[in-house]
């Protein structure tokens, strides 16, 4: 019985690891590309990211609530997407098997 709750607790804390050791590369990725924009970029590429950190500074919270409701609505843009060319399938599926 205590073996159990050893492989289970031993699984949920690889599995919080991993999933810490995820975001901290994709942090890291983000981090260097946008240090890249900073250094690399064109004008018109170096006023949006200057843009985007004033918002950023000005108002942290009400940023961070905006981009979370974007990425919430092209998720479930997508997702309507997906369910759009699934059912196109099904209805090719089903006119072939009629004629």
């Amino acid at each position: 019985m205590a073996f159990r709750y050893l492989f289970i607790i031993s699984f949920l804390l690889t599995y919080g690891w991993i999933n810490c050791n995820n975001e901290k590369k994709s942090f890291e990725a983000n981090d260097i590309k946008y240090r890249y924009w900073k250094t690399n970029g064109n004008t018109n590429l170096l006023e949006i990211v200057y843009q985007t950190d004033s918002l950023y500074n000005l108002n942290k919270d009400h940023f961070i609530q905006v981009v979370i409701a974007s990425e919430q609505e092209i998720g479930e843009q997508q997702q309507q997407k997906g369910l759009l060319m699934k059912r196109k399938r099904i209805i090719k599926n089903e006119m072939f098997f009629l004629t």
